[in-house]
């Protein structure tokens, strides 16, 4: 190639690239401002969950230490993946009977604050979990909702991007995080539910223009199927808000 011809094929690939990087910037920024926006709606959750099991009348007990994500969807209630702080265990073992019990739970800020919380409703066809701030809780005083608007639908399409929010646990310093999402599937029955490649488990989803989109859960898995994380859009999330809004009013009596 004559050094002419290389000139300007430089000087057209420079001109290319100039064209398209403040285009990628504000895209960039717009995905940084939703993130900021919303990502002190994500608390951490963590607490103990005591398992019993029975196998032929003999039982055997152990305790585990949880940590999850929960999303601000109203004053001082969360919604959350029902799986991520109680795991789907023994299910399809024969001739094991499983009781689980959650202890100690705590909703915990960026700036690792812990609030006492309580699990108020679970629906496991949906993989939801309601989680409310304890009104009776030591440090409730100092609780601050930064909630998330969850009335909009946002329909997904395939490839679609979206934000995705999480929180660390300690070792981490309870730092948020964020990552791109890719739509990479549509279920249409029994429901509408998307996967969404980055998605991390029990931690809130959003569009490109900042509207919530859905939590990812894990539904229980059937009979030698494994369990596939799925995003539950927000309209099967508000139609739990007013049963949860309930049990939450009943913790205050």
């Amino acid at each position: 190639m004559k050094a002419t011809k290389l000139i300007k094929l430089l000087t057209i690939t420079g001109l290319s690239l100039c064209t398209i990087s403040p285009a990628v910037a504000a895209d960039t920024a717009a995905k940084r401002e939703i993130y900021n926006t919303n990502k002190g709606s994500v608390y951490g959750v963590k607490g103990i969950l005591k398992i019993s099991a029975t196998v032929k009348g003999q039982v055997k007990k152990q305790e585990a230490q949880i940590w999850s994500n929960a999303t601000c969807i109203g004053e001082g209630l969360l919604v959350a993946a029902y799986a991520s702080i109680s795991p789907d265990v023994g299910r399809n073992v024969p001739n094991i009977e499983i009781t689980k019990e959650l202890e100690g739970l705590k909703l915990i800020n960026a700036a690792g604050e812990e609030f006492d919380a309580k699990l108020i409703l679970h629906d496991e066809e949906l993989g939801l979990a309601f989680i409310a701030l304890d009104p009776e809780g030591e440090n409730t005083a100092n609780w601050k909702n930064q909630i998330v608007d969850i009335s909009a639908d946002s329909e997904l399409q395939h490839l679609d991007e979206t934000i995705n929010i999480s929180r660390y646990a300690a070792h981490l310093r309870y730092q948020s995080a964020v990552t791109l999402g890719t739509v990479s599937a549509i279920l249409e029955k029994p429901r509408k539910l998307y996967q969404i490649i980055n998605a991390s488990m029990s931690s809130p989803s959003f569009n490109h223009t900042g509207e919530f989109v859905g939590i990812t859960v894990t539904k229980p898995s059937s009979k030698g199927k494994q369990a596939t994380p799925v995003t539950i859009p927000a309209k099967y999330i508000r139609k739990l808000v007013e049963q949860a809004t309930t049990q939450q009013n009943a913790l205050k009596k």
